[in-house]
């Protein structure tokens, strides 16, 4: 972080016991893992997921980041984590949600689906800090979430061609992506 109070307050702490990564990151079982609350990623808006997901793993030092999908099961949101997926740590949390009022189906692909009408889970999604939040942008109801999440997401990511992409913009730090 650029603000040294913050730097002072707000610093990465370590733990134990989360998931191993494989590959040439494989680290042992006891090794300490760093672990933070939101961390704001800085500097100029990357062009395409993969440096995005980069970014915002250098801004939180390599800790798992948090990514919120809305308007599960469609067209817009099933491209986004398919093209998501590669890039994804197995300590990554992914929370899935459909639209308002739309009951959760589909397969989660190693998501955490939430049904927003039941209270406990409506009351985790509430509680969720993200470092990356997508939004279909297919309906207008997807700008007052956008709203709600001001101050607890560092990025949101909406298709290019939404017709509500600029509302959202206005709301969050936005990137707007061809899918």
């Amino acid at each position: 972080m650029n603000n040294p109070i913050l730097n002072t307050l707000v610093q990465p702490i370590r733990t134990r016991g989360t998931l191993t990564r494989s590959g040439a990151e494989e680290e042992s079982a006891e090794a300490p893992r760093l672990t933070r609350g939101s961390v704001r990623a800085r500097g100029a808006l990357p062009a395409n997921l993969s440096t995005i997901v980069r970014d915002l793993r250098e801004a939180a030092q390599g800790i798992p980041l948090t990514f919120v999908l809305h308007g599960w099961d469609s067209p817009p949101a099933r491209t986004f984590i398919e093209a998501l997926r590669p890039l994804l740590w197995p300590e990554d949390a992914v929370w899935l949600t459909p639209h308002p009022g739309t009951p959760p189906s589909g397969d989660a692909g190693g998501g955490v689906l939430l049904d927003l009408s039941r209270s406990a889970e409506k009351r985790v999604y509430n509680n969720l800090v993200a470092d990356l939040i997508f939004f279909c942008g297919l309906e207008a109801s997807d700008v007052a979430t956008a709203a709600a999440w001001m101050g607890r997401a560092q990025l949101a990511i909406v298709p290019a061609d939404s017709p509500f992409a600029e509302r959202i913009g206005d709301l969050l730090l936005t990137e707007t992506l061809r899918l």
